[in-house]
């Protein structure tokens, strides 16, 4: 599996060795304006070599696994509600998963 690193609004990016654990910065600018994946090359300093996906979200995505529920209303009124799951959270917004047979109509 491919490790991602989150690029900085300053164009750099913290790396983190998967093998001794160490953080390091490395500029990435270079990256920013490129409309596809971006893969990667990375070296520590302690020698390792790794390759990571640069991330460009605007806001950096955590992964959940938050059990919850949802209540959908449609012109005030109670249309549907069920179980859901929060996959993962960011600044802007979340993923859920809905479970069982329940859908969301937006």
């Amino acid at each position: 599996m491919i490790e991602k690193v989150y690029m900085e609004n300053n164009g750099s990016a913290v790396f983190k060795c998967l093998k001794c654990g160490k953080f390091w910065p490395m500029k990435v600018s270079k990256y920013e304006s490129l409309d596809r994946k971006v893969i990667i090359r990375c070296k520590c300093p302690c020698g390792h070599s790794q390759t990571v996906l640069l991330e460009r979200r605007q806001w950096f995505r955590k992964a959940t696994n938050l059990p919850d529920q949802y209540i959908q209303l449609v012109s005030g009124k109670k249309n549907n509600m069920g179980i859901m799951t929060v996959k993962d959270l960011s600044k802007d917004g979340l993923k859920v998963e809905i479970n069982g047979n329940s859908t969301l109509v937006f």
